[in-house]
């Protein structure tokens, strides 16, 4: 009677291990496709990946973010000229540092709040209107 009992005891225990195999690897080729698909997601850029949304993000970006930070950053430059002509006396006692500081923050302001454009774009831009200021000239010499 033992050996009836633990052969039907090994018989359950081949059938409920296959089956946890079974299901373990399967869940485990799920989960090793859906990390490779999550992969590919994350490699993609944003423009990429939706390319509406990020246009539209950059739209905002150009037209209402930077204009603000530029007139922010502006407020500030000017709050560091009064103050420079304040503690310097009206400039009577002035350190050639403090111009170069206050150029040198006006530069980086001005690199911060500018847009990023590519080259070929705006040299493409620039001599368009290079060639329309041109034909320009060259029809009002004809007109006249």
């Amino acid at each position: 009677m033992d050996k009836v009992l633990q052969k039907i005891t090994e018989w359950l225990k081949e059938i409920l291990v296959g089956g946890v195999m079974g299901n373990l690897s399967g869940m485990f080729d799920s989960v090793n496709e859906q990390v490779g698909e999550i992969g590919e997601q994350v490699s993609l850029t944003p423009a990429e990946f939706s390319p509406r949304v990020f246009e539209m993000v950059q739209g905002v970006s150009e037209s209402a973010i930077l204009p603000i930070a530029g007139i922010f950053l502006t407020i500030v430059a000017c709050y560091e000229l009064i103050q420079m002509v304040i503690d310097h006396n009206n400039l009577a006692n002035f350190e050639t540092w403090t111009f170069f500081r206050c150029t040198l923050f006006a530069g980086f302001s001005l690199a911060l709040v500018s847009p990023q454009r590519s080259t070929p774009a705006s040299s493409t831009v620039c001599s368009n209107l290079i060639w329309k200021r041109k034909n320009r000239k060259s029809r009002k010499k004809l007109s006249a």
